[in-house]
Order: structure tokens, then sequence, then C-alpha cells
């Protein structure tokens, strides 16, 4: 799916959104799919105050996209208090991981028709 490029320090970071972050912030947050995960992100208040469990929330997300990546250097380089601090200083960067998140969800079906077989030639 999407990729990301986070910068922090002198470490770039790379977020991959799809089915491994998914399944990565399902078992961090201890919630059985996709449902549980949109629940979490959709108690997220936009009232111009941000909690420190929000924070942790975008934190786990970005540390889930870093596992969907798939380098492990990257995650046990990944210190929070330098993420959350880099969150706190551009509010941006949470902008940038929501707008990537969304787009990895999966889309309703819109109307699209689903494929019919051909039914084989009957022969007299």
């Amino acid at each position: 799916m999407k990729r990301l490029e986070i910068k922090i320090g002198d470490r770039t970071y790379f977020l991959k959104f799809g089915y491994g972050c998914f399944r990565h912030l399902a078992e961090t947050w201890n919630v059985p799919g996709l449902t549980g995960i949109i629940e979490r992100f959709s108690s997220v208040k936009d009232n111009g105050d941000i909690s420190f469990d929000q924070i942790q929330l975008f934190i786990d997300l970005a540390r889930s996209a870093i596992y969907a990546n798939g380098d492990l250097e990257e995650i046990r380089t990944f210190d929070d208090d330098n993420f959350g601090d880099a969150l706190l200083k551009d509010m941006g960067l949470i902008s940038e991981m929501v707008a990537h998140f969304m787009d990895s969800l999966p889309k309703p079906d819109m109307g699209k028709k689903k494929a019919v077989k051909a039914k084989p030639d009957l022969q007299n």
C-alpha cells in the first residue's frame, strides 16, 4: 500500500500502511480487527487540545507502520519520546499519517457490478 517517510532527528522512518500495519495495531491494542482499530481512531476529537493518550495512539500507528515496512532496524531504533516530541512540534505529521492510514483502509463497494461467470454454451 502507501509508504510515508518521516525524518525525526537524524533518523528517517519509512512507514507503510495496509494489512501489516492493521494487524500490528490490532495486536498492540488487543482488538480483534479493523472495527476495533477504527473505533479507537474515532475516539480522537479535534477540540484544539491533544491528550497524551491520543499522542500515544499516533505513536502506536507510526510504530505499526514501521513494522509493516519490514525494517527491524527501524523498529529497534524507534523511540516513543522522540516521536512524541516531533508530533508536538509539528502536528502536520499527524495529518500526514492519518491521511495515509485512511487511504489504506478498505473502501466500500460503491455500486461496482460483480463479475458474473458466463454460462457455457449448451450443445443441442
